[in-house]
């Protein structure tokens, strides 16, 4: 086992009372303008906003919605709303677009030189922010409770990022998730499944490991139990503590995994090119790369295969691991989501996936494992 230094400073309210929690240490705190960000219909058509802005009545509340793709556009237009009426406080209410939008605004409008952030010239401290709040309706990438923020289309077009500014608090209220449909509930789910899994891969901790064992499993009954009744409470929690649970440190304590992260850097091949959402890109790309780095990290992907996915042993530890693969496609096929990019339109032509090789190699796949990974996503 690693060392390591564990800090998670965000304080969670959960439960069906988490904002009215919210609202009574709001007040203590004296805040009195507050900007809500989130999406486009989804939170106003299922209620949520309406309890929200019920339970935040005695506050001064600063309309910022439509944000529908994580896009630099929505950070300056939020930073001059947020100058515009004084916000001290800033909640993002959504998926992690609208959150990770949230933080970088709260930042954003403390620092001109935020853009320098965004481009990882310069760190920022956490804390060095408005107020900021997270309120997820569709838990999957654990935003709500880590410290990065993704933002696309700087305005020289490239991906912007904000690592270090954590929520002050994040209000995990079930009910939000109701009404996810089938489709969208799947999402959410794999998503989480895939993150955590992530968390496995690398280095030794029994502790560690055994929490994402845990919260693995969990996610994946829980799943069944939230399609079959969309208001089943405990299974939609389980959701959202799993979702937040992934992404806080907990299952990477004492483990050295620095390789397993590469997987955020190589997902975006498709999101450059495509221009897909994160749950649509990762969740049929992730299947591809641990394959592809089996190649590198045999006995990691065998042990993850064998002890998390429950693959019994094939003829060999390559049969084994192809199995897991096989498994997590189907796991896909299962739940009716795609497994190839083909399904969402016109996909890159092998030139174009060489030339995003090129431009952005990886830090241990030759350009050719490259290739052969990405064209695995194709039909």
């Amino acid at each position: 086992m690693e060392s390591f230094y564990y800090n998670n400073p965000v304080k969670v309210f959960f439960g069906t009372d988490s904002v009215i929690e919210l609202a009574r240490a709001l007040k203590k705190s004296h805040k009195k303008n507050i900007m809500l960000v989130y999406g486009e219909k989804a939170i106003k058509s299922n209620g949520a906003y309406n309890k929200i802005a019920e339970a935040l009545g005695a506050f001064n509340l600063i309309d910022f919605g439509g944000v529908a793709e994580p896009e630099y556009k929505y950070v300056v237009s939020g930073i001059e709303t947020a100058k515009k009426y004084n916000a001290d406080t800033i909640i993002g209410i959504g998926g992690c677009t609208c959150m990770d939008i949230a933080k970088i605004i709260a930042f954003g409008v403390l620092h001109n030189d935020y853009i320098d952030y965004l481009k990882l010239e310069k760190s920022p401290k956490n804390g060095d922010a408005l107020t900021l709040v997270t309120i997820p309706t569709y838990p999957s990438g654990g935003s709500e409770i880590n410290s990065a923020s993704e933002v696309d289309n700087l305005p020289n077009g490239t991906h912007g990022s904000l690592y270090g500014i954590y929520a002050d608090y994040t209000c995990l209220n079930p009910e939000f998730t109701y009404s996810l449909d089938e489709k969208n509930t799947a999402f959410a789910a794999l998503v989480t499944f895939m993150q955590a899994s992530v968390n496995f891969l690398g280095g030794s901790s029994d502790i560690a490991e055994s929490f994402t064992k845990g919260i693995l499993n969990t996610v994946l009954l829980s799943l069944k139990r939230a399609v079959k009744n969309p208001s089943d409470f405990e299974a939609r929690g389980n959701q959202m503590l799993a979702s937040a649970m992934t992404t806080m440190g907990l299952l990477s304590l004492g483990k050295d995994n620095s390789w397993a992260h590469s997987v955020y850097e190589e997902v975006e091949y498709f999101r450059r090119l495509m221009g897909l959402s994160y749950r649509k890109t990762f969740t049929i790309f992730f299947p591809r790369w641990l394959l592809s780095r089996a190649k590198y990290h045999e006995d990691d992907v065998y042990r993850y295969v064998h002890e998390v996915l429950g693959i019994e042993d094939k003829k060999s530890k390559k049969e084994t691991i192809k199995s897991g693969y096989k498994y997590l496609l189907k796991l896909l096929e299962n739940h009716k989501l795609p497994a190839y990019f083909d399904n969402y339109g016109n996909v890159p032509t092998e030139a174009q996936l060489q030339a995003e090789i090129d431009k952005f190699p990886s830090d241990e796949l030759t350009d050719e494992d490259c290739l052969v990974m990405l064209k695995s996503c194709l039909k």
